[in-house]
């Protein structure tokens, strides 16, 4: 793992360990705004609240409902940040190693909201969800809307995805304390941000006004500017990205040797469709290794063969498209923060 700051931790994965299908949990990427809260499990509560009601879950009883699992790829809004070529005050620059899949097992957050007593009469009331972490300020006095506080929000409609969980284990073992201990939430096919870690309030809203938290309407924005005026988007589905896992940069290879060129590929808009590979004479599809039991949520692993026939430098570049043809570009979409980085990627190796 490469540390990237320790107070509140963030550290990304080195490339190698992103081979796996599954990344393990020990090398998965760490993005904390705040230093990892230290919760008991006995004193933990995840409440649920509307204008109507406030209802509370304990671990145990969260663990004693209906459980799902999938497979899911996590990716940081800012993974890939370097590749902008320019340094954001207050920013990390991630390098490509901001990225991870998992087994994810919990709740569906709809069958907490339904055992809550929303009906799906009083959820077509619902407009907005908001959810609370329990990071940063413990100020009972600091609102949710603070930049000392995390929290989050979104439409209804996501949070009643049936895929839409809260997390209670990852990879088979309870999540670890620097990933959300005892819950976050996961939201697959949108960037991590999303999954909010440490998970202890759910806010139902039915107002036409929303919300205008920090970490919702400041931060996780694509700010772009517009006839001189800012324009804000919120940061939602992953965008469509390819990565270089094997060969590594500067390697070393001789003429003739064979050489495998693999990597993995994912979008938030749906399935991998088609991996390029592009050795210098033109782009040329390499094979999608099939893996149905990770779901349509996780990344696609790619490869392709390849041997060299003259010496010299070699730029591998790697380009993806997804179900709903959105392709890589040539160059990253620019914006404030340097979000959703997803420019085709390049590694240059050597061949003697």
């Amino acid at each position: 793992m490469r540390v990237k700051s320790i107070v509140p931790l963030n550290c990304e994965a080195s490339i190698k360990d992103l081979n796996s299908n599954i990344t393990s949990t020990s090398s998965f990427y760490v993005r904390n705004h705040f230093p990892s809260p230290d919760i008991g499990p006995s004193g933990w509560r995840l409440v649920v609240e509307s204008q109507s009601a406030n209802l509370s879950y304990t671990l145990e009883e969260l663990n004693g409902m209906d459980q799902r699992a999938l497979g899911a790829t996590l990716e940081c809004a800012g993974n890939g940040r370097v590749g902008f070529g320019k340094k954001i005050a207050g920013e990390i620059e991630w390098g490509n190693g901001a990225v991870g899949t998992a087994i994810w097992k919990g709740v569906s957050l709809r069958t907490i909201l339904e055992k809550s007593g929303f009906s799906r009469n009083r959820l077509d009331r619902i407009t907005e969800a908001i959810f609370v972490g329990a990071d940063g300020s413990t100020e009972n006095s600091t609102p949710i809307e603070s930049k000392m506080r995390y929290a989050r929000s979104f439409p209804i409609k996501k949070a009643l995805d049936q895929d839409t969980i809260v997390a209670l284990r990852m990879n088979g073992e309870p999540i670890p304390i620097d990933h959300g201990y005892p819950a976050r939430l996961i939201v697959p096919g949108w960037y991590g941000m999303a999954s909010v870690k440490w998970l202890n309030r759910i806010i139902l809203t039915a107002t036409r006004t929303p919300f205008e938290g920090y970490f919702t309407s400041t931060k996780y924005v694509y700010q772009t500017d517009r006839k001189g005026m800012p324009v804000r988007e919120p940061v939602t589905n992953v965008r469509v990205k390819a990565l270089i896992t094997k060969p590594e940069a500067g390697q070393l290879f001789g003429v003739g040797e064979p050489i495998s060129v693999e990597g993995k590929a994912w979008s938030g808009f749906g399935r991998i469709t088609k991996v390029e590979v592009n050795l210098g004479d033109g782009w040329k599809r390499a094979s999608l290794v099939k893996n149905d039991e990770l779901g349509k949520y996780a990344w696609t692993a790619w490869k392709t063969d390849w041997i060299p026939r003259q010496r010299g430098k070699v730029m591998i570049r790697v380009r993806a498209t997804d179900e709903k043809n959105n392709v890589q570009l040539e160059q990253p979409t620019m914006n404030r923060y340097q979000y959703g980085y997803n420019a085709i990627q390049h590694v240059e190796i050597q061949v003697k």
